[in-house]
């Protein structure tokens, strides 16, 4: 087969003209937003147990047979079945796609307890085959609300109409535990470091009282000490010279005597010369012991018709004594009993010292690294410091607004502060005030972070402290499959301590206690009588105790980094992703803290309460 030829063929088709009708006005729903095809709406809520004026996040999704990426969301702030009970932002929705369908996402707060259900959320659509306006509605999702955890906001609210003075650093001016009145001055712009006593000066402080000590024992065992250094003069060759210049039996014998109560360091010099024989006995030198018995009852009792020899003969095995005790000695350790020592309470003091001072490196290490560049100018940092003490203000000052509303500007004044944050402040104050603002927005785990920073600038003030520990009694106590860490658990009855003690008091209390048992330790050396050792034993362990409560007060969290949740609800990640399995679903999580064991993105990997190991994302955790 083969092409003979060739030739060209023109056609024309007919095209039917596509007809765009517009969307007819005749019947179109109030909350239409132009969507054209047939859809679906779902929604969810988490989480549906909380209390008034805390946030619900709500999903919407949208599925349906038109162009995704144009489907706007219903306008649920016109919604009066919801908007009477729950407060809704009036800003548009930004969605993502997902597949098949559509997403939106925005935060509700219930206005007031006792709310059962979020109501059906509407969206409407025109259906080109029918021809006509549809809407459908989500299924209602049920809900629990409570009353606010965050009772205080009435009671701040009614004392600030009464009183609007500025709360100092230690002031608690509403004479309860803790008060969420906000600083306002400009000082809080200017950056600061950790403010901790100079450690030279607590070095002083430490040493001082043992340095005296040290110096009183040393004049109070002057013969002891002198017997020691009769040693460095080596008593053999003043043994030596005593014997030359012995005349008789009797200075051979007293030659001796002297050189064992040198040597053996006794300080009893009106001790019989049998004493020194008991001791040689007790040290082991039982031949050394009969060698000088032997000698000492020779030179007590000598012939009548000695002779120069014999005298001779005493003096050399005078000598010898002294060289084989001499050799004896050297070779082994001194018996304890013959030994000088201080106190054993002087001895157990140096302890402390060191414990002080690494109790004291250990919080000075703890000085936070230096923030950005701000990126705000002065001028622009008074405007935002200026708004967020106005919203803060409302938020607490105004008793005809409700739990929604006044959570709502508690979160825009926490908006605020935080953009002074992220502009590189790093002032205690501002972390308090932030802290306030998150607290009283029902973020606990974000109070709870900004409490510690606070803390972590200016450690020894109370106010900081206190309010610390009134917000983690708030975080829920879920049955732990673990034992607490010993030191949580010393910090968490520290932190009990701490709401009724300033932390500069206990340090205080603890350079008193250290004075006072070092006092104790001098009076005994200066030989008064009076029960010293249970007196100085007690105030060293209530020094032990208070440097360690202050120690605790000023390095609140210390390296490996900690993760405090920030969600209500978070899933715990097999891996570094969503798409990883689900290790463990952690429920009323806003608060906890989680030790970090390694970042990687925007996501971290922490141990959870319950010791399992898995992933979260950044966004959900606060790290400090």
């Amino acid at each position: 087969l083969s092409i003979q030829s060739v030739r060209p063929v023109v056609a024309q088709t007919a095209v039917e003209p596509i007809r765009v009708r517009p969307i007819p006005k005749k019947g179109r729903p109030v909350d239409y937003r132009g969507a054209v095809g047939r859809y679906q709406i779902a929604t969810e809520a988490k989480p549906t147990k909380v209390a008034a004026g805390d946030p619900i996040t709500l999903h919407i999704g949208i599925a349906g047979t038109g162009p995704m990426n144009r489907i706007q969301a219903p306008p649920i702030a016109r919604l009066p079945s919801l908007t009477s009970k729950f407060k809704v932002p009036d800003e548009p929705l930004a969605g993502f796609v997902d597949g098949p369908q559509k997403v939106f996402t925005t935060t509700i707060r219930a206005k007031e307890p006792g709310i059962d259900e979020i109501p059906a959320i509407p969206f409407s659509f025109f259906d080109p085959d029918a021809e006509k306006f549809v809407t459908v509605h989500s299924e209602p999702i049920a809900i629990e609300v409570e009353q606010a955890e965050t009772l205080s906001l009435d009671s701040i609210a009614k004392h600030n109409a009464d009183s609007r003075q500025e709360m100092g650093p230690s002031e608690d001016p509403s004479g309860s535990i803790v008060s969420f009145r906000n600083y306002s001055d400009p000082q809080l712009l200017q950056n600061q470091t950790t403010s901790l006593p100079s450690i030279w000066t607590l070095l002083a402080l430490l040493t001082v009282p043992p340095v005296i000590v040290l110096g009183v024992a040393i004049l109070r065992i002057s013969d002891r000490v002198s017997g020691i250094s009769g040693y460095w003069r080596s008593p053999l060759k003043k043994l030596q010279a005593e014997l030359n210049d012995a005349g008789n039996p009797a200075d051979v014998s007293d030659a001796l005597s002297q050189y064992l109560r040198s040597r053996l360091q006794h300080t009893q010099s009106s001790s019989s010369r049998s004493t020194w024989i008991g001791v040689l006995r007790r040290l082991g030198h039982r031949d050394l012991a009969i060698r000088c018995e032997r000698l000492i009852h020779q030179c007590d009792h000598p012939p009548l018709d000695a002779s120069t020899e014999q005298f001779e003969r005493l003096k050399q095995e005078a000598m010898l004594i002294g060289n084989a005790v001499d050799q004896q000695l050297r070779s082994k350790r001194f018996n304890r009993t013959s030994r000088v020592r201080l106190p054993r309470a002087t001895t157990a003091a140096v302890a402390f010292v060191f414990l002080t001072v690494s109790t004291v490196s250990t919080t000075l290490a703890t000085e936070p690294k230096t923030k950005p560049t701000s990126t705000l100018t002065p001028e622009q940092m008074l405007v935002v410091l200026s708004d967020a003490n106005q919203l803060y203000q409302t938020a607490i000052s105004d008793p005809r607004r409700g739990p929604a509303d006044r959570k709502q500007f508690a979160l825009r004044s926490a908006d605020k502060y935080q953009l002074l944050v992220d502009s590189g402040v790093q002032n205690a104050k501002l972390y308090f005030n932030l802290a306030n603002a998150y607290h009283l927005s029902g973020q606990r785990g974000r109070a709870i972070a900004n409490y510690h920073r606070a803390i972590r600038l200016d450690p020894t003030n109370g106010t900081f402290h206190r309010h610390l520990e009134h917000v983690k009694e708030l975080v829920p106590k879920s049955d732990l499959t673990t034992k607490p860490v010993l030191i949580e658990i010393l910090r968490d009855a520290n932190g009990f301590v701490l709401q009724h003690v300033h932390p500069n008091a206990l340090g205080f209390l603890a350079i008193t206690f250290w004075f006072v048992a070092w006092t104790l330790v001098l009076f005994r050396l200066l030989r008064f009588n009076f029960p010293w050792k249970t007196l100085t034993f007690v105030t060293f362990i209530l020094f032990a105790v208070t440097n360690a409560a202050y120690g605790l007060a000023t390095n609140q969290i210390a390296s490996p980094q900690v993760a405090i949740i920030s969600e209500s609800t978070v899933q715990v990640r097999a891996g570094d992703g969503a798409q990883f399995s689900e290790v463990e679903v952690l429920t009323n999580s806003d608060g906890m803290m989680a030790p970090v064991r390694h970042q990687r993105g925007d996501w971290v990997q922490v141990v959870t309460p319950n010791g399992n190991v898995g992933w979260l994302p950044v966004a959900h955790v606060e790290i400090i």
